[in-house]
């Protein structure tokens, strides 16, 4: 799901939710219709990149999580109580991932801040590395790919009969 920075409402139409959207009421629609399958739980856990404070990235990645639970429940008769908001914090590991796979400057310098600190400390190296040109770079760049939601639907399945 994609977000303006800053914001937790859903843009059906906004970058990549035509698709994001699509496949998450493709996965609803196909258990719905198999009657051996009940819904009982469904997790939507809300992601930040880690830019900006951890107070102010919960409450971003719970209204985004927010949003996506407000979007099912206008197309899906779920009791409420199914629904469960998860803070799944600043995504440092899919931070991670992503340099894997890029060839960035500084990207070794990165990954060693990434690995040898925590929270605020972190946040702080990486800003001063060489003037702040790499964190401007993964703000632009990287940074917003980070800002997500997973959806976990657990199910339960009748037991076939002999």
């Amino acid at each position: 799901m994609d977000f303006e920075v800053n914001q937790t409402y859903i843009q059906p139409e906004y970058m990549n939710n035509p698709l994001e959207l699509a496949k998450i009421r493709a996965m609803i629609d196909e258990l719905h219709v198999d009657h051996d399958i009940t819904i009982n739980r469904l997790d939507l856990i809300g992601y930040a990149s880690p830019e900006g404070s951890l107070a102010g990235n919960k409450r971003l990645s719970e209204g985004r999580a927010l949003a996506l639970k407000n979007y099912l429940a206008r197309r899906y008769s779920f009791a409420p109580s199914l629904y469960h908001i998860v803070f799944g914090g600043e995504n440092w590991e899919g931070l991670r991932k992503a340099l894997t796979d890029l060839d960035v400057v500084y990207k070794a310098e990165i990954e060693l801040i990434i690995d040898n600190y925590d929270g605020q400390k972190r946040k702080e190296r990486l800003m001063k590395l060489q003037g702040g040109e790499p964190y401007r770079y993964l703000l632009r760049n990287i940074y917003p790919a980070r800002w997500n939601i997973t959806l976990k639907i657990s199910t339960w399945k009748k037991p076939r009969r002999l």
